[in-house]
Parts: structure tokens; C-alpha cells; sequence
């Protein structure tokens, strides 16, 4: 993946600190970084058409949306986009059934240094489908 890229990126989180806490990990690891908080199914729908990002970020329970809908709402509005799923410690079950859901990685918000490292394989995983459909 190119670094230099900025990636347009969206975080589903109710957590206005810890959302900036992980964009600045994000923008010290290196990455270029366009991104956005939403917290609501109305804030990514818009959001999904407004900023039509590269990665979705989702907390994986809130209180208007959990992460299930979030990844229904990615497929249905911006098919493809990568949906990486975050949350504190959670059962190793509860993980699995994540990915099972169909988000690309699950990330403890605990161990959140992993984070620069899924987001570049998530897109890499991409990047032949982009040109493809470029």
C-alpha cells in the first residue's frame, strides 16, 4: 500500500476521546488520515455517501448501533469497504463471531498499536478490486 495515500477513514464510536486518542496512534504511526466520527445509523449512511471512506472503524456495542448493523449499512451503502471492528476486552467467541459476521479483523481498543497494521492489510486486501473497478 502506498503511505503517502491519504486514506479516508470512519470511526463508529460514541467516545469523542477515545476516537482522537486513535486517530492520533493512527497520524504517529504515519498514516495520512481524512477521518470522521459518527455514532448513529443516520451519521454512517450519511457519513458512508459523504466521505465515501476507504475503512470503517466500528465499536462493537453502542448505544444506537452495534457493529451487526454497521456492517449491514457498509454492505448495503458502499459495498466492499472494510469494516474493522473495536472494542475493550471482549470473549475470544465474541471476536470470532465478528469476522464471522463479515467485518475484516477484530481490534481490542486495549491493544490498539495493532490498529495501523490491520488497516494497511485490510486495504491491501482491497487494492486489486479497486483497480478492477477503477
Amino acid at each position: 500500500m502506498n503511505e503517502e495515500r491519504e486514506i479516508r477513514l470512519l470511526m463508529v464510536d460514541a467516545n469523542e476521546a477515545d476516537t482522537e486518542k486513535i486517530f492520533t496512534q493512527l497520524r504517529e504511526a504515519g498514516m495520512r488520515i481524512a477521518a470522521e466520527r459518527v455514532e448513529s445509523e443516520e451519521g454512517l449512511t450519511s457519513a458512508l455517501r459523504d466521505l465515501k471512506p476507504h475503512v470503517v472503524l466500528s465499536e462493537h456495542s453502542l448505544p444506537l448501533l452495534d457493529y451487526r448493523t454497521t456492517l449491514k449499512v457498509v454492505q448495503s451503502v458502499r459495498p466492499g469497504t472494510p469494516v474493522i471492528v473495536m472494542s475493550g476486552p471482549l470473549r475470544e467467541e465474541a471476536t470470532g463471531s465478528c469476522v464471522r459476521a463479515g467485518a475484516e479483523s477484530f481490534i481490542s481498543k486495549l491493544n490498539s498499536g495493532m490498529l495501523p497494521a490491520a488497516i494497511s492489510a485490510a486495504l491491501e486486501a482491497r487494492e486489486p478490486l479497486t483497480r478492477l473497478t477503477s
